[in-house]
């Protein structure tokens, strides 16, 4: 599947944001703007890991005051069974950081949004999803077909609705994706 074929079927599930989405999220938009900022610091964070790790880049320091879960050895045994995929969810969350540092400085200061930089970012987003489906032996085009029908069929059959959106069947979901991507957790 081509990736504007994806785009033009998967935007007919979008909510368009409606005088009141506005209004809620004005009424959210300090805890909006503020979880933007914490997510540049984990990308920045993440960036630097993955820079150290897997580019070898000894001027990025590590942080090691940052632990928001106690992790034992046998958890960083784990970690090396799965490099790739690591490496993959490192530069989605460095890449998810730099996409939210596009936009804080139209939030903060309503400067312009550099829509270059804004395009730059989400072209390096598919690669580490690339990267990530392969580590996994799943291929992108087969998840982003799923994912369709997921939205289109399971989800949204008949139209998008809030309720729909809020009050979604799981279970079903879960069981389309596993026909559609197989499962190894049987």
């Amino acid at each position: 599947m081509l990736a504007n074929e994806y785009q033009e079927k998967a935007l007919t599930v979008e909510k368009t944001p409606d005088e009141e989405s506005c209004s809620r999220l004005e009424s959210v938009s300090p805890q909006a703007i503020s979880l933007l900022a914490d997510m540049i610091s984990l990308g920045n964070m993440a960036d630097k890991i993955k820079r150290n790790v897997y580019y070898k880049d000894d001027e990025s320091i590590v942080p090691t005051d940052f632990c928001s879960v106690p992790v034992n050895g046998e958890m960083t045994k784990r970690a090396k069974e799965i490099p790739r995929q690591f490496h993959a969810i490192l530069g989605l969350v460095s890449e998810i950081g730099e996409v939210c540092e596009a936009y804080l400085p139209h939030l903060l200061e309503g400067r312009e949004v550099d829509r270059v930089n804004v395009g730059e970012e989400c072209g390096d987003i598919p690669w580490y999803l690339s990267l990530l489906c392969d580590a996994e032996g799943l291929e992108l085009a087969d998840t982003l077909t799923a994912n369709l029908r997921k939205l289109l069929g399971d989800r949204f059959k008949g139209g998008y609705s809030d309720k729909k959106a809020v009050n979604r069947d799981t279970k079903t979901e879960r069981e389309s994706l596993e026909e559609e991507l197989g499962s190894d957790n049987k």
